[in-house]
């Protein structure tokens, strides 16, 4: 083989091996490491690690997104607000009723819920 084809094929594995990172970053596994491994191993090895690997989570900074567990729509505080017992969470509701951000019917309303009443 020349020299020529030599860069060709060096050439070809980098740009295969970009592919597999940028593809890899919509999964848990990254942009690095898919990159890292297509570099290493070969882009087929990392094509297929990355095929493999699950997805990332949403991001829950954005108001009102949610991610999937088990075939179920869940919002990323509400296992935080269940740890919460009844005066936190209608003490919660309460500086949400301060703030202006809930009315007083809904804070009633969770309030009785959180009371059983």
């Amino acid at each position: 083989m020349t020299i020529y084809s030599y860069s060709v094929c060096i050439i070809a594995w980098l740009i295969l091996s970009l592919i597999i990172g940028f593809s890899g970053k919509k999964k848990k596994i990254g942009f690095g490491k898919s990159l890292l491994i297509s570099l290493i191993c070969s882009p087929l090895v990392g094509w297929i690690v990355v095929s493999f690997s699950k997805n990332k989570m949403l991001n829950s900074n954005k108001p009102g997104s949610t991610f999937t567990v088990n075939d179920q729509q869940v919002h990323p505080m509400s296992q935080v607000y269940d740890l919460l017992d009844a005066p936190h969470q209608i003490q919660l509701y309460k500086n949400l009723l301060d703030s202006g951000a809930i009315t007083q019917q809904e804070y009633d309303q969770k309030k009785r819920e959180f009371l059983d009443l």
